[in-house]
């Protein structure tokens, strides 16, 4: 238990040394980000993750369009495996407390030695980029 907690930590720092990098080109790009990582065991099967949201909205007549990227790092299960990140991405064009009229998602696996040349920012606009080929441009 302890030794994949160790390897957690060590890709966790990584990772957050990497997301405070790139974080003024994310913001300057337009992106909200929260940080939605659960970092301590609350209970004994408690697994630990590393998890973002960043966010892009922009208005699109009476509607919102919106595409959020999320990025994932769990405790691993199996220790010495190579580590991967997950990634996520949802666009959606809807009016506030209506369902959404353009509804899309994509996922993919990124290995972490990908993160770590890349950087966040580079993959983080690159899903925005791709989800916002789903939705109309700003008016």
């Amino acid at each position: 238990m302890k030794e994949v907690e160790a390897e957690f930590r060590c890709i966790e720092r990584v990772l957050d040394d990497l997301l405070e990098r790139d974080e003024e080109r994310l913001r300057s790009a337009g992106l909200r980000h929260d940080d939605r990582s659960a970092r301590i065991y609350h209970y004994k099967n408690d697994h630990l993750s590393w998890f973002h949201t960043f966010t892009k909205e922009w208005v699109v007549d009476v509607e919102r369009a919106r595409v959020t990227v999320g990025l994932y790092y769990g405790e691993p299960v199996q220790p010495q495996e190579a580590p991967k990140i997950e990634l996520t991405w949802r666009a959606e064009q809807f009016r506030q407390g209506q369902e959404s009229s353009i509804d899309k998602s994509g996922k993919a696996t990124c290995a972490f030695r990908n993160v770590q040349e890349d950087g966040i920012s580079a993959m983080v606009t690159k899903a925005v980029a791709d989800g916002a080929e789903c939705l109309p441009t700003a008016r």
